[in-house]
């Protein structure tokens, strides 16, 4: 089995996640937490892990946003509840870590737990 099919197996169509909603997102984000006028932008790379893509989308007034999409299958095998799980687990530990350590960690704006969202 290639690196692709791989991929494929576990992420299916994330790994296809249209350029324009990711930005889209950002833009929401941006506008939400900073203020910032709706933009444009562009996506400038794709990082696979085990098991997350993570797009990063640089907006058009410089602001770098890194989004994590956490694979839990998709279609007839997408699993709400174990996403769910996943992401309020992520969020705590990011939580925890900033109250009791120095440790520089990335700052969470959002959480979306539904299929039903830009990307």
């Amino acid at each position: 089995m290639s690196g692709n099919d791989k991929y494929r197996d576990i992420f299916g169509p994330l790994l296809k996640i249209d350029e324009g909603a990711l930005v889209k997102l950002g833009s929401r984000v941006a506008q939400k937490e900073f203020q910032l006028p709706k933009s444009g932008g562009k996506v400038t790379a794709r990082l696979i892990g085990s098991f997350n893509i993570v797009p990063i989308v640089r907006l058009d007034h410089g602001l770098k946003l890194f989004i994590r999409v956490p694979a839990m299958g998709w279609g007839d095998g997408f699993a709400s509840s174990a996403l769910g799980q996943s992401l309020r687990s992520y969020r705590a530990t990011i939580d925890l870590i900033l109250e009791k350590t120095a440790i520089p960690v990335a700052t969470v704006f959002e959480v979306d737990e539904s299929p039903n969202n830009e990307i």
